[in-house]
């Protein structure tokens, strides 16, 4: 499994991305997991004593959001469809594939907001 031991994780996968929020100090993380949830985005004190939000994606499969984005108010995150999967490893394919056949979209995601709250852009995709 893909473990990493960072205190304030949003859960228990691999915390890929941490961002300083500007303005407010806040520590925004984004952490993936090889099974539900696939990603979850967390939001951590500025003192860093506290997960003070939590964020299931809600999403359908594990997309790694190569690009991440924080502002006082959101955080953005753009998905390219390059997915991992150990499943697909199992039936010897690889561990990340980039899926040309998907759309790529961009998340705009409030600093609070609900699985509801976001609001995905549907872009080319743009990776070659």
């Amino acid at each position: 499994m893909f473990y990493v031991n960072f205190r304030y994780g949003p859960h228990n996968g691999t915390n890929i991305s941490k961002h300083k929020t500007p303005g407010t100090g806040e520590l925004v993380t984004v952490g993936f997991e090889a099974k539900k949830p696939y990603c979850i985005v967390g939001i951590v004190s500025a003192d860093g004593k506290e997960l003070v939000h939590k964020l299931d994606l809600q999403l359908d499969q594990c997309s790694l959001f190569h690009d991440v984005g924080v502002t006082n108010k959101y955080t953005i995150l753009v998905d390219f469809m390059l997915t991992l999967s150990p499943e697909r490893v199992m039936k010897g394919g690889s561990l990340f594939k980039y899926e040309r056949e998907k759309d790529a979209r961009i998340a705009v995601i409030p600093r609070y907001g609900d699985a509801d709250s976001i609001k995905w852009f549907h872009i080319e995709p743009c990776v070659s």
